[in-house]
C-alpha cells in the first residue's frame, strides 16, 4: 500500500483526477492558481494541515485515500477534486492529524498553471512547446502509473500523464519507458514534493 506511494515520491511523482484541458493558455495564472515547486496557490509544502485549512478558506478539505489505502486529503472546490495533499499519515480511517505537516501536493484541477502556463488537461505536444521535448514516459511497476520528462521542465515538479482512452505512452514490448506518445497523452496532474 504504502510502498507503492513511496515508490511514486522516490521516482518524484504522486496521485490523483484528471482536469478538464483549458484552451491553449499562454501566460501564467493569478498567484492564487500558481503551481512553483514550493506552493500549489494558497497550499505550501511544510505547512500543517491546519495551517493549509486556513489558507485554502472556502475549499474542503476531506480525507480520501488511493488505490493502495494511503491516507492523503482531498482539496475540493464544492464537489470537484482540486488537488490532493499527503501529510506523512498512514491510517485512512483515522481523521486528519491537523497537526501533521504536507509533504507532497498535487494538483489535477485545469484552472492552475505553472508560470510557464503548463496546467493539468493540456495534451503532452503543448507541453512540449513550454517545456521542450519529451525525454522519455515511464510506467511505474506497481501501478503502471505514467510519468513524463520533459528537456527543460522546473525543477521540483513532476508530471503523471495518460491517454484518452488507453496509456500516454507507446511502448514496445515489455519496455516499462519510451520517448514517445500517443496523440490522445495529455497531463493528468502536476505534483510538487517536499525536498530533504
Amino acid at each position: 500500500m504504502e510502498r507503492g506511494f513511496r515508490s511514486q515520491l522516490a521516482a518524484g511523482a504522486v496521485v490523483l483526477l484528471t482536469g478538464v484541458s483549458l484552451a491553449l493558455v499562454g501566460a501564467a495564472p493569478a498567484a492564487p492558481r500558481l503551481i512553483t515547486a514550493k506552493s500549489v496557490g494558497a497550499a505550501r509544502l511544510g505547512m500543517t494541515v491546519a495551517t493549509a485549512r486556513k489558507a485554502l478558506q472556502g475549499f474542503i478539505l476531506k480525507r480520501a485515500s488511493d488505490g493502495e489505502g494511503l491516507a492523503l486529503i482531498a482539496v475540493l472546490n464544492g464537489k470537484k477534486p482540486v488537488m490532493t495533499l499527503y501529510a506523512g499519515e498512514e491510517d485512512p480511517s483515522a481523521p486528519i492529524n491537523e497537526k501533521a505537516v504536507i509533504q507532497v501536493i498535487e494538483v489535477t484541477d485545469a484552472r492552475y498553471a505553472t508560470k510557464a502556463g503548463v496546467h493539468p488537461g493540456m495534451l503532452l505536444k503543448v507541453v512540449e512547446r513550454r517545456y521542450g521535448r519529451l525525454k522519455q514516459i515511464r510506467r511505474s511497476e506497481i501501478e503502471a502509473r505514467e510519468y513524463a520528462e520533459f528537456s527543460t521542465r522546473p525543477a521540483g515538479m513532476s508530471f503523471r500523464v495518460q491517454g484518452k482512452n488507453d496509456e500516454a505512452g507507446s511502448y514496445k514490448a515489455g519496455a516499462a519507458s519510451t520517448s514517445t506518445y500517443t496523440p490522445s497523452a495529455y497531463l493528468y496532474s502536476v505534483s510538487i514534493q517536499e525536498r530533504s
